[in-house]
């Protein structure tokens, strides 16, 4: 790793009680917020993006000189950004996260307090917080702000600008770098392939959760998605069980992640699977669910008959020329597509009454 500003202040900054990594960021971002007026603009006009259009220029009016600081008291709480209108009494707090997972509650309390508008900006693996108000103006990925950081950086940029990029590279929080295809070539033998199909699959769940979520549980609580690579040609993957529970939970699931395929290449999947050898043999003994079986067959999925349990799977090619982050929201709907096929037959529905 060669040397860079921001990691070494974050040495030293760790061993202080009062200090920790998040509010190092918090700093620095706020420092470089305040060192560029059109950086301010752009990342204000990123806030606000998906606000009706005459709020938008209302705020960005009302927000054109504003007042920005970090770790603001205020009650018993501590607001990591406050951006502050000179022009009025309209504030906007920022709550951001670099590895723990955002409070929710803590956002609720913001909202309700009614003392500005409030965003979340975290790290793109973090799960989504949706909150039905009109003063929450989002949820914010630090990938993004590093695309705005980094256009500034290309055009009139300061030295600490181009470090704070290195930093958020070190820590994961920049985009998603495209595979090469040498990655994608030797991709069973984990040549520079591992950490970024890791980073990929993690987005890619980010963007499937909320829709498992509404699908499955009706948007009342979340899917719990567990790991699932205990096989090693399963580089990357995840699982869950859909309702309903009970024991059912554990006859049937749905998973999705990359997997290296038989021309040892990777491929990203969308899999249904039931557990244990006993329960494949009454599964692919059923009419019902032969039948609906061969009508994805014709629809480009396969069954994997490696392993001791009924897999039926659909996989999508990883193609190194394409932009990263396009391949993931490709990857989410393929996902999401997938599974709305998987409904629209009730295959689900006739596993569940093969093994009841």
């Amino acid at each position: 790793m060669s040397y860079n500003l921001f990691i070494q202040l974050e040495g030293y900054a760790l061993n202080r009680e009062k200090t920790d990594e998040e509010n190092l960021v918090t700093e620095i971002f706020v420092y470089l917020l305040n060192s560029s007026k059109h950086l301010q603009k752009k990342f204000l006009s990123h806030l606000l993006a998906d606000q009706r259009k005459s709020l938008k220029k209302k705020l960005l009016r009302q927000f054109r000189n504003p007042e920005i600081e970090s770790q603001v008291p205020s009650g018993d709480s501590i607001f990591d950004i406050s951006i502050y209108s000179k022009n009025s009494d309209e504030r906007i707090i920022i709550e951001n996260k670099v590895g723990s997972k955002p409070c929710i509650d803590q956002i609720r309390k913001y909202l309700k307090s009614n003392i500005g508008y409030v965003a979340l900006l975290t790290p793109t693996n973090v799960n989504s917080v949706n909150q039905k108000n009109r003063r929450y103006l989002g949820h914010f990925c630090w990938k993004d702000v590093y695309k705005i950081i980094k256009k500034m950086y290309e055009k009139q940029g300061s030295e600490i600008m181009g470090e704070f990029m290195k930093y958020m590279e070190e820590k994961n929080m920049g985009p998603l770098s495209n595979f090469t295809e040498k990655e994608i070539a030797n991709a069973a033998t984990g040549y520079g392939f591992i950490t970024k199909a890791e980073k990929f699959v993690e987005e890619v769940k980010c963007g499937v959760e909320p829709y498992l979520c509404e699908t499955f549980n009706k948007g009342r609580s979340k899917i719990k998605l567990k790991s699932g690579n205990s096989n090693p040609d399963r580089l990357i993957s995840y699982y869950f069980y859909p309702p309903p529970k009970g024991r059912e939970k554990y006859r049937m699931y749905l998973g999705f992640g990359i997997q290296i395929y038989d021309d040892e290449r990777p491929y990203f999947f969308i899999r249904i699977g039931v557990w244990t050898k006993k329960r494949r043999d009454i599964v692919e003994k059923d009419h019902e669910v032969r039948e609906k079986a061969k009508k994805l067959k014709r629809k480009g999925w396969e069954q994997d008959k490696r392993y001791p349990e009924w897999i039926l799977w659909k996989v999508f090619e990883m193609l190194s020329k394409k932009d990263a982050d396009k391949l993931v929201k490709e990857m989410v709907n393929n996902t999401k597509n997938s599974i709305e096929k998987l409904r629209s037959i009730r295959l689900m529905e006739s596993i569940r009454r093969a093994l009841s």
